[in-house]
This record gives C-alpha cells, sequence and structure tokens, in this order.
C-alpha cells in the first residue's frame, strides 16, 4: 500500500474507534446491548463498513467485548470488563508511542494489523545481524512498501553483489543481488577465525545470504534468502511476497509458494495451500493476476492438510519443496 492508502486506513479507523470511546464515556454504550447496524455507523461517520468492522473485531480480539453476529447487520456485545477496565483498554491504543521490531522479518499482513490497531504509534522495523549491528530502519507508519526494509543506518553502508561475486549498482526487482553491509557498525572479524572471517568480511564488508535491491526511492526491497528465492526463466521470486497476497484471499487458511523441478525453465512456481470455506481455485487465481506480475503466479496449485513449519511459525521450506515434488508426481 502507498502512503496516501495507509494515511487514510489510519484516519478512518481512529474515527471509528473515538465513536465508540464517545459512546462508552456518555453511558450511550452499555453492557448486553446491541450496537447499531455496521451500515448506520458508517453512513454517521461517513467512512466504509470494513473500517467499522475492523474496528469491533479489534476490541473483540483484545477482549473488550464479546461480538456475535445477530439477526440482519446487528452485532451483540457483551462487554467482558467493567467500564473502566474497557475504557482503559480503548484508550491504551493512543497511549502507545512507539514499538521496535527485530530480529525476525515481520510478515506483511503483520504490519498492516499494527497499522490498523495502532494508527497513532511510530511503527519501526530492524534489520540486522550480530555481525552488522543494526543495519536498515522502516518506519512503516510513514512508508510501508512490501518487502521493504527501509534505508541503511547513519553508521551503515550497503552494497550489492551479483551472482559473479562482482560489486553492482543496484539490482533489481527481478535481478535482485546479494546484499553486503559496511561501514563503522560492522563487526572486524570472529575471535580466533581467521578462517570464517575471511570468508564473511569481504573488503570491509560483512557479507550476507539475502537477496535485495534499491528501488526508485532509495529504499532496500529485500526479497529473500538466496537459498528460498525461485529462479524461474531467470526472474528471481520471492515465495515470502507472493505467500504475503495469496494468505489474504477468503478460504485460503495457509499457504507456501515453492517449486518443483521444470526441464526447461529449471524451477516451476506452485502453491501449497490449506483450504477452508469452500476455497474456489478460479477465482483464487483471478485474484492472484490482479495482484502479481504474471512471471510470479503459481502454475500448479496443490492441496495439503499442514504447512510445516518451526515451534516458533517459520516455514520449513526444504521440506514444503519435497511435498511439492512428491504431489507433483502423483505420489
Amino acid at each position: 500500500r502507498n502512503k496516501d492508502t495507509v494515511a487514510k486506513s489510519q484516519k478512518t479507523y481512529g474515527i471509528v474507534v473515538d465513536y465508540f470511546k464517545k459512546k462508552i464515556i456518555e453511558g450511550d454504550l452499555k453492557p448486553g446491548e446491541k450496537l447499531p447496524p455496521e451500515r448506520e455507523i458508517a453512513e454517521e461517520l461517513g467512512v466504509s463498513r470494513n473500517s467499522v468492522r475492523e474496528a469491533i473485531r479489534f476490541m473483540d480480539m483484545t477482549g473488550v467485548i464479546s461480538s456475535q453476529q445477530g439477526s440482519g447487520n446487528y452485532i451483540t456485545c457483551d462487554f467482558q470488563s467493567s467500564l473502566e477496565e474497557t475504557m482503559g483498554m480503548m484508550f491504551a491504543m493512543d497511549q502507545i508511542d512507539y514499538i521496535q521490531v527485530g530480529s525476525a522479518p515481520l510478515p506483511e499482513t503483520d504490519k498492516e494489523k499494527l497499522l490498523r490497531y495502532l494508527p497513532n504509534t511510530r511503527l519501526y522495523n530492524f534489520y540486522g545481524s550480530s555481525e552488522a549491528g543494526c543495519s536498515c530502519i522502516l518506519e512503516f507508519s510513514r512508508q510501508n512498501k512490501n518487502g521493504c526494509i527501509g534505508y541503511p543506518t547513519v553508521n551503515s553502508l550497503v552494497r550489492f553483489i551479483d551472482g559473479e561475486g562482482n560489486v553492482i549498482e543496484n539490482g533489481s526487482e527481478k535481478q535482485p543481488a546479494l546484499l553486503g553491509w559496511g561501514g563503522t557498525i560492522v563487526m572486524e572479524g570472529y575471535y580466533n577465525d581467521p578462517e570464517l572471517t575471511a570468508k564473511t568480511v569481504v573488503d570491509g564488508y560483512v557479507m550476507t545470504n539475502d537477496l535485495g535491491y534499491m528501488d526508485e526511492d532509495g529504499s532496500i526491497i529485500l526479497v529473500g534468502r538466496a537459498d528460498d528465492v525461485i529462479n524461474y526463466g531467470g526472474s528471481k521470486i520471492s515465495p515470502a511476497e507472493v505467500e504475503a497476497v495469496a494468505i489474504r484471499y477468503p478460504g485460503v487458511a495457509d499457504c507456501a509458494y515453492s517449486s518443483v523441478h521444470d526441464p526447461i525453465t529449471g524451477e516451476l512456481p506452485v502453491m501449497l495451500i490449506v483450504q477452508e470455506n469452500g476455497f474456489d481455485e478460479a477465482a483464487f487465481l483471478i485474484y492472484m493476476q490482479q495482484q502479481v506480475e504474471s512471471y510470479k503466479l503459481p502454475q500448479k496449485i496443490f492441496y495439503i492438510e499442514e504447512v510445516p513449519k518451526t515451534f516458533k511459525g517459520s516455514l520449513l521450506r526444504k521440506e514444503i519443496k519435497k511435498i511439492a515434488e512428491s504431489k507433483n508426481k502423483g505420489e
């Protein structure tokens, strides 16, 4: 989403939240009572019904209310806490000034949730490593682009390296490059391990296994780990980017984007899907065509019961690829 879209979304969501706060303070919203239909609230406030729905969903998620779909467009609300506790939880959304996220990639869907639920909070995602420190910072409450990790920090320098080990200018979306990080922030080397240091630190830059490029705004776009990126006919595809789009489609409970061997292109992109609620494959493919470039579209779809993950929720991509190859062979 672009900057204007994010700002508009944050503003409309804040209007709805303020509406509920006012209703609580003035005593118009009491435990056990029904709320007006979403349509009426939206018309009164001049916002979309989706904004109203998201605000109610947030209060339900945080335990402020217990919502249940009633007749027509009515939502039955039963406050789980006292009026004072309810007001405190809702006002708390405006009291969090700053959130910093690091140590692991933040999924795009989680970024969007934070932007909706905390419209007045400064939200930062930090990219870095033990060897190179905090290399890049993104304030995604101001700028939120898919895969963006922001700009190099004041003490950090970025370098792009192609597959042959040559330093190139910025890389590109179709031909991302390995990222190297330099500057005063990076380490001098590993303690008592000159061999590993020589492999990791090249010409003063800490080499990574991350692929990325610099866009026209000077932002660094992270495509993914070099081992995970799919090479389809010479174009590099980030599985995480396509998964972030697919998971938003109704009926997709979970998914994983991988590849199978192909004699012509080398790799053929495929999607593994855990489906729910009458998933429509044809409609899903139309949706994907509208969201991603044609070369990123899955050429085959396989259905599975569960996506293999670690205990932390990270996708086990090697295992996923084995499942995809097995499904492709009809096993």
